[in-house]
């Protein structure tokens, strides 16, 4: 029994380093790190799993896109997309901090009192994304990992593989959803 055991153990160690998995199992391991530092307030922590710069971009990008579907005349649609920027720079330091995380795992249904899931489970719930050199998307590469609700939805926060590192580099759930 215990041969059985050792076997599926080295089996399953096997198919995670050898297949798409192991880039999930990978990440997994940083993005419960970052986990522990929203949960504990950790700042020094978190700023390790934070890329600072991709986020402030991902912050800006979501404000012109909101800019642009807003139905508002387009003078002001281009006025709101010259703003993005200097706004998502003024809104990074703000935002962009374990607390406010915080306030959108609760808003997710996440409790700081609830067990954090393990590693295995995390690698489980991660999906693959993004795009080739030429801006089209590609599931098979590895340097991008992101969470969702599910299979099916959209994903919420996306990672990306920075030397032997993963970071978080993109909130992609609508600005308007998140209720801090």
């Amino acid at each position: 029994m215990r041969r059985l055991t050792l076997a599926a153990i080295a089996l399953v160690g096997v198919a995670l380093t050898s297949c798409s998995t192991a880039s999930s199992y990978d990440a997994a391991r940083d993005v419960h790190r970052f986990l522990v530092a929203v949960r504990d307030n950790d700042r020094h922590a978190f700023d390790r799993y934070v890329d600072r710069r991709a986020l402030t971009y991902s912050l800006e990008s979501q404000l012109i896109d909101q800019a642009q579907d807003s139905g508002l005349p387009r003078e002001l649609r281009i006025l709101g997309s010259l703003l993005a920027g200097p706004t998502s720079n003024a809104l990074g330091d703000l935002v962009i901090r374990p607390s406010v995380f915080r306030a959108i795992a609760v808003s997710l249904g996440y409790s700081p009192s609830d067990v954090l899931p393990s590693r295995l489970s995390i690698a489980t719930s991660l999906r693959r994304v993004g795009r080739d050199d030429y801006g089209r998307y590609d599931r098979d590469r590895r340097d991008r990992v992101c969470a969702a609700r599910s299979e099916r939805d959209p994903c919420l926060l996306t990672f990306e593989r920075q030397g032997d590192t993963w970071r978080l580099v993109s909130v992609d759930a609508p600005l308007r959803e998140l209720k801090f």
